[in-house]
Parts: structure tokens; C-alpha cells; sequence
């Protein structure tokens, strides 16, 4: 099928190829339209399947047209944020170059080389974040512990604690477990923040911390904490793999989630549990694909337009109640 030219759209339009230039690839040079002209060449190439040349587009705006994410390890970046960027970055005629750092002397090859437009950092590296801000290139951090900084995009974490305690306000006996896993900015946040909303607002409340990176240890450990800590009913997890070991120690103990204990995982997208998990898991998740595309907009209108952005605080949605107690517990003990 012969490709679409801006000779093809200008003959339907009865224009010259320089306005329909003008209007599809921006700026406008000599030529002269009204508004009104402008969208009837854009219904048109639409209607034509009309697609820009990238590099000629790119040249005339004098940009590589290529945007720089950075990585220090391949789980920094979820499958769904990274679709997100690609989808975004490609509807606005760029480009993504992804580069890993790992604490070298040297630094990222987009960053080293300058052949990229922007970059967005994707973790809290402060080495990192210091050499891009020395580039000069335009630069946005997403979920990398910017908090409250222009041109960041990051998750509520407090807020994700809030939803989860709220969702436990009906419970009158409450001594939550809280497994915490990572010393990392987000997981402090949101177990300071579970502290203080719990400390305030629920009766009887103890928060407490669990670290342990090896999930067979976790499981033991668990086990044991659980036969010992009587008073517990309430599992809070960083993650769905940590409520995963939850449901498989309650098992093992003859314990029924929501009814004997309730467990909520904060983190993760909607649906990541596994299908075997029942009930289905009550989660307070992000959503991967919104920030990853917030990200990819606020980096384009920073190089575009050279406007910094505020921060946009995404929010955490609470998926479904199932393994969480429906009614309230006046009392509670293990058998």
C-alpha cells in the first residue's frame, strides 16, 4: 500500500504542501491558516493514515528525539510502567533508549554520550540524581523518592496506609503484623505513616516489623511468630509474594483468612496475586500504567516547552475486601 504524503493530504485539502507542513509538523514559517482550516488537515490525515517522517521531524525541531530511562537493575522498572513510557513516548514521535547504572565511576551512556532529549530516573540514586541535574538535560524522577519535588511523579505511600487501616476500622481487636521486608525510602514511609495513623486512630494497635529477604525463612519465621503472638489478626504485606507466605502459613495453622485474620498487601498492581489464592487477596495497589505515562508527559512538555511540572502524587486503589473480617471481632484467640 503506497504510504500517505503531505502532497496526498494537501491535494484533498486544496492547500499547499507547506501549510499542511506547517500544521502537522508544527510551526507555522510563511504560511497562513485559520483555525478552522488547521483541523480540517488534521481530520484528514487522519483519515488518510498520514504518519510524519520521525527524523525529518525531529531534525526540524533540532532534537535527537530519543528519551533516556534509567536503571540501576532490571526489576526498577515494572512491565506495565515501561509499557506505559514506550506507548507515550512513541504517540509524541520519540524514542526510549533504557540505561543501566550500577555505581560505576563512568557514568550512564545517555547521560555520558548527550545523546538523548531527557531522561527519567526511575530510582532513588542520589549519585544518579546529581549527575543528570549537572547534564542540563531535562529530567523527571518516577517513584524514585523525590517527594514533594517539581518535575517527580511518586505514589501516595501514606495515603496507600490510610486506605489499608481504613479498611480495618470495624475491627475492635487490633494487633496488626506488618511485614517488612526492604530498607528502602518508600517501605519507611509507609511504616512511619502506619505508625502514626495507627498509634492515633485504632485501639490497642502495635505495629510490628519483619525483615527477612529469604522467603523460605520468612515462612518459618512466620510460623512461629504467628503459634507465638496470639493477639495478631490483622497481616499487613509490602507486597503480593509476602501474602502469598501468609496465606500458606495460615494453612499449615488451620487458620481461615478474613475470618481468623485478615491480610492486606500495599503495593503491586490490581490482579498480580495468584488465581489460588482465596479468597482473592484485598490489595491497596498503584496504577503502573497512569504513572508510567505521567512520567513520560510531564519529561515531553519539560523538553518541549522548558515548563517544570509540580509533583503528581498518584494515588493507591483499594482492589476488592475478601481477606479482610466483614464484621467485628470482640474477642480473639488461637487455637
Amino acid at each position: 500500500m503506497k504510504k500517505t504524503t503531505l502532497a496526498d493530504v494537501a491535494a484533498h485539502c486544496g492547500v499547499s504542501i507547506p501549510t499542511v507542513s506547517a500544521v502537522l509538523n508544527g510551526g507555522s514559517g510563511t504560511a497562513r491558516f485559520s483555525k478552522e482550516k488547521a483541523q480540517i488537515i488534521r481530520t484528514v490525515a487522519q483519515k488518510l493514515n498520514y504518519r510524519p517522517n520521525r527524523q525529518s521531524r525531529q531534525v526540524r525541531r533540532q532534537r535527537h528525539g530519543n528519551i533516556g530511562v534509567v536503571l540501576s537493575n532490571t526489576f526498577a522498572l515494572g512491565h506495565t510502567d515501561a509499557h506505559a513510557m514506550f506507548t507515550e513516548a512513541a504517540s509524541q514521535d520519540y524514542l526510549i533508549a533504557i540505561d543501566y547504572w550500577t555505581g560505576s565511576a563512568s557514568l550512564p551512556v545517555v547521560l555520558r554520550e548527550q545523546v538523548v532529549d531527557g531522561i527519567i530516573i526511575a530510582e532513588n540514586i542520589p549519585e544518579l540524581k546529581a549527575a543528570a541535574a549537572a547534564s542540563g538535560l531535562p529530567v523527571v524522577h518516577y517513584n524514585a523518592g523525590s517527594f514533594g519535588e517539581m518535575n517527580s511523579v511518586n505514589f501516595d505511600e501514606a495515603g496507600a496506609v490510610e486506605q489499608a487501616v481504613a479498611l480495618l476500622q470495624d475491627i475492635d481487636f487490633l494487633c496488626p503484623l506488618y511485614l517488612y521486608l526492604n530498607d528502602n525510602i518508600y517501605k519507611e514511609k509507609r511504616f512511619a505513616a502506619l505508625q502514626d495513623i495507627t498509634n492515633e486512630k485504632c485501639h490497642g494497635l502495635r505495629a510490628e516489623t519483619y525483615q527477612n529477604l529469604n522467603p523460605e525463612s520468612v515462612r518459618g519465621e512466620l510460623r512461629a511468630y504467628l503459634q507465638t503472638h496470639p493477639s495478631i489478626n490483622v497481616v499487613i504485606t509490602d507486597s503480593h509474594w509476602q501474602a502469598m507466605v501468609v496465606y500458606q502459613v495460615c494453612d499449615e495453622l488451620g487458620l481461615q483468612i478474613a475470618q481468623d485474620i485478615s491480610v492486606i498487601s500495599i503495593g503491586g498492581g490490581k490482579g498480580g496475586e495468584p488465581l489460588w489464592m482465596s479468597p482473592s487477596l484485598t490489595s491497596v495497589g498503584i496504577g503502573h500504567f497512569g504513572g508510567g505515562q505521567s512520567a513520560m508527559r510531564m519529561l515531553i512538555r519539560k523538553i518541549e516547552t522548558g515548563r517544570d511540572s509540580p509533583e503528581d502524587l498518584r494515588p493507591y486503589l483499594v482492589n476488592n475486601r475478601e481477606s479482610v473480617a466483614s464484621s467485628n471481632i470482640l474477642s480473639y484467640e488461637k487455637v
